[in-house]
């Protein structure tokens, strides 16, 4: 199988790759917490499009803990 990409597209799939990379890294040091609460989400990513992502099933919501 041959795969074609330009020069550009591979570097964004390294740099994408490094960053996953770095993050579960620093999740598994303890250094980084693997999720985020909504408020954290809203604020990062703005409020009209997380309602929209949750809408469309694109973020499936995890409850932590006893969910109570």
């Amino acid at each position: 199988m041959n795969i074609t990409m330009s020069l550009t597209q591979l570097r964004a799939l390294m740099v994408d790759a490094a960053d996953a990379g770095a993050n579960k890294a620093l999740v598994e040091l303890g250094l980084l917490k693997p999720f985020l609460n909504k408020a954290e989400v809203y604020k990062k990513y703005g409020r009209s499009d997380v309602d929209r992502w949750l809408k469309e099933k694109l973020l499936h919501p995890v409850r932590d803990g006893s969910g109570k």
